[in-house]
């Protein structure tokens, strides 16, 4: 049990290096991440570790976490201004035009590629695209961020086309880190479901490593593997724009068959889905 805890405790340290260099660069002190590491231990506690059919109690995550029940009343009851709500904004708001360009068919050529839409117009333009997809966000709005981050570029005749499938930002670290702290979240979350799950519901989690490789090739195999990680991106997004496509359709065509008053059983929603891809080195003294 205690070897088992050591290697816990290693593999935390390991994770928690990068994380602490971000912290220390945005100015967050220990007391400030003591502060959220305790919001996050009750609220992963009440999430995931509630006894079945039993009303989970302050004794009870006093238990679980080692805080006080004083410190458990606090944190429960106290405003959630440790950790952010989830809002709308611009990331979000880029990111569902962008997956709205790659599904909808007014959006789509004959081969199911995303086309240059004009910049204004009814039917098939970018003000509609964003209409449908940016919740109450300007046209002009998206437009100035999507042009920002080079993921559209605006044409002579005044047509929009999309160059990049996902939204990137460029410039902006606190933009960057939500962008990361997606990711990482996203990734941590396969791993840990790996832990727990049984090995049929596993998830896909692969990586290739080579060791004392020269720079030179360090350098060439980077190019190498951005361009054909991008290649099977585009291929996953352009996979799942059709599958979306194609269920929403027939969704539309069982509601309108649907005469005798039933309602149709939907299928369960999953919020999220993907696959991630990226690249990495280390050297000795990282």
């Amino acid at each position: 049990m205690e070897k088992r805890k050591s290697i816990i405790i290693r593999a935390i340290r390991h994770i928690l290096d990068p994380l602490v260099r971000i912290l220390l660069r945005f100015d967050i002190s220990h007391s400030e991440f003591a502060e959220i590491a305790k919001r996050a231990y009750v609220d992963i506690a009440y999430k995931h570790f509630s006894l079945p059919k039993r009303k989970m109690t302050f004794s009870r995550v006093s238990v679980l976490t080692g805080l006080t029940r004083k410190e458990i009343v606090r944190l429960t009851k106290a405003e959630d201004n440790v950790i952010p709500k989830k809002t709308k904004g611009s990331v979000n708001r880029a990111t569902l035009v962008i997956g709205g360009w790659l599904q909808d068919e007014m959006a789509l050529d004959n081969n199911k590629q995303p086309k240059a839409l004009p910049l204004k117009g009814e039917g098939a333009s970018f003000e509609t695209l964003v209409s449908r997809y940016s919740g109450d966000a300007t046209a002009r709005a998206v437009l100035d961020e999507l042009v920002r981050v080079n993921a559209v570029e605006v044409q002579n005749d005044n047509k929009v086309k999309l160059l990049l499938h996902a939204y990137i930002p460029k410039t902006d670290e606190v933009e960057q880190l939500e962008l990361v702290s997606k990711h990482t979240g996203d990734m941590m979350g396969t791993s840990i479901h790996n832990i727990i799950s049984k090995k049929k519901d596993a998830r896909f989690q692969r990586e290739v490593v080579y060791t004392q490789v020269s720079e030179e090739i360090v350098k060439e195999f980077q190019k190498y593997s951005d361009r054909r990680s991008m290649e099977l991106l585009k291929e996953f997004s352009q996979w799942l724009a059709e599958k979306s496509a194609l269920d929403k359709k027939n969704n539309k065509k069982n509601n309108h068959n649907n005469d005798d008053g039933k309602e149709n059983k939907k299928s369960k929603k999953i919020e999220r889905v993907g696959v991630g891809i990226y690249f990495f080195k280390q050297n000795s003294e990282d």
